[in-house]
Order: C-alpha cells, then structure tokens, then sequence
C-alpha cells in the first residue's frame, strides 16, 4: 500500500497518524545526499537547527504514538 507512495505523502501520513510536537515535522533521513536509501525518521522543530535523534520506523511509532 505505501511502497509506491511519494515521499511528501508517505510523511505526511505518519504525521497525522503520530502524536508528535506542535510545530514539529517528521523528516526522513538519508545515508548521503546522493542517496535514495532511507535510514532513518528524526522529528525536528521548525525554525530549530540542531542534532535530532534517528529513530528507526519502530521507535518512531513506539516513541510518538498516541496514548491510549
């Protein structure tokens, strides 16, 4: 289903599906910039420059899922 999702969708899913921040955004990370290879989701605050952490696809899910 999202293996053929462009980008700019597939975060803007997990955003609205996560429980992260107010003016956060969820950004994939690359290996380089000639890269395609995903290796992992930071979740940054605008405007904010900075080290984010690099969670996998599961922590980012564990980490900022809706509480229940």
């Amino acid at each position: 289903m999202y293996e053929n999702m462009p980008l700019e969708a597939l975060v803007k899913t997990f955003e609205n599906a996560l429980d992260i921040p107010e003016n956060h955004h969820i950004v994939a990370v690359f290996e380089n910039d000639d890269s395609d290879e995903i290796i992992g989701w930071s979740v940054v605050e605008l405007g904010v420059e900075g080290d984010y952490p690099i969670y996998t696809l599961e922590e980012l899910f564990t980490k900022f899922a809706y509480k229940i």
